[in-house]
């Protein structure tokens, strides 16, 4: 084909690779996770990769703007093996919980809430005086978490991409 367009690698400024926690998966494997994460440090190399827990869906894990309940909210293995319908118990749970039932309904100031949320509870759950390979501490703190207490803390770090590269949305607000 001649209008054929070809992407080539210096299109691009960054590899972001988004991977679920999915500890109820049979083929889960903290040690292939963690490789991974030592592998995947640099967007701007091999790639970043950033995982969310439980799901992609936690980053709309909230009952409202401004859910009390969300710095503390975790979610455990049962409700991620159970089967509802289609889905796990979890994404069922979410969408009937969510106050985001759409892509449309995250205006700026929604998504620097999500974006400070999501971070701020990363934070508040680690010990924050070292701040290098906070998503690797992040992911060791979760896989400790959920082998003592078989449960996760709900958090969607693939946002905080947008965050670490660029800060918070612009509002006009």
């Amino acid at each position: 084909m001649d209008s054929e367009i070809l992407l080539h690698e210096k299109d691009f400024t960054d590899i972001i690779l988004i991977f679920d926690f999915d500890p109820q998966d049979p083929s889960y494997s903290p040690s292939i996770l963690e490789d991974m994460l030592l592998h995947f440090d640099d967007s701007t190399s091999s790639g970043k990769l950033f995982i969310n827990y439980p799901m992609v869906e936690s980053y709309k894990d909230f009952k409202s703007l401004h859910d009390p309940d969300f710095a503390t909210s975790t979610v455990d293995a049962l409700t991620l093996k159970t089967r509802h319908k289609d889905n796990n118990q979890y994404k069922a749970l979410v969408n009937a919980r969510s106050f985001v039932n759409n892509w449309n309904q995250i205006t700026k100031t929604v998504g620097n809430y999500i974006i400070k949320s999501k971070k701020g509870k990363i934070e508040s759950l680690l010990d924050m005086t070292h701040r290098t390979d906070i998503y690797r501490n992040f992911y060791t703190f979760q896989t400790n978490h959920f082998r003592q207490y078989d449960e996760v803390y709900i958090v969607n770090t693939s946002l905080l991409h947008l965050y670490d590269e660029y800060g918070l949305i612009a509002t006009n607000d």
